[in-house]
């Protein structure tokens, strides 16, 4: 179990300038839009139910993901992350690129193309003998994955919904899927799929 923390990095509104703290994905500082959200010593963030615009019965909370093969990383507790954030651990964003990039290295290089697929990202199926497994979203059920919603509610949902891409330019919008529109709390999507 990980937590979803949302975060596409996107500039908008109430984020003009980003942030570039460690739970950002790679190229873009995080956006703090999901349930979940960073937070540290020096910056405290936090989420109410009046500001998940999007309805809780539509935003995703918690979702299904088994340890790394070396039993590492994926813990839902007590898990400090590949960076000290808690990524991987206890939190996962639904692009985690910069993790994805880091993958067996555990460094920040801030370089794609060292570690992981960037497709390897979001929720997609897994096996526990595939390292990159671990910095996406997937269960051992065949197709599809347990998920929890901001209203408490806990549903099957399948792989179908998620089609993760490559890391678009700096100012080009993340491509949406029915996944990444179900993990904010604020982005006021219409959700385009069935899940």
């Amino acid at each position: 179990m990980a937590g979803l923390q949302g975060d596409f990095g996107v500039l908008n509104a109430q984020n003009p300038n980003g942030d570039p703290d460690a739970s950002g994905t790679v190229p873009y500082p995080p956006d703090h839009s999901g349930v979940l959200v960073y937070s540290d010593f020096n910056t405290k963030r936090r989420v109410t139910f009046a500001s998940i615009i999007d309805g809780s019965s539509n935003t995703l909370v918690i979702g299904e993901r088994p340890p790394s093969i070396d039993l590492a990383s994926g813990w839902w507790f007590a898990g400090s992350g590949f960076d000290g954030s808690g990524i991987g651990d206890v939190l996962m964003g639904a692009r985690e690129w910069l993790y994805a990039e880091d993958i067996p290295a555990g460094t920040v290089s801030g370089v794609y193309g060292t570690g992981c697929p960037m497709t390897a990202v979001g929720f997609q199926p897994g096996s526990i003998q595939d390292n990159c497994a671990q910095v996406r979203f997937w269960s051992w059920h065949p197709a599809g994955a347990n998920w929890t919603f901001g209203d408490g509610s806990a549903r099957f949902i399948a792989y179908n919904i998620d089609n993760p891409t490559l890391p678009p330019a700096v100012g080009t919008p993340i491509p949406q899927t029915t996944f990444t529109q179900l993990c904010t709390r604020n982005g006021q999507e219409v959700i385009t799929g069935d899940y």
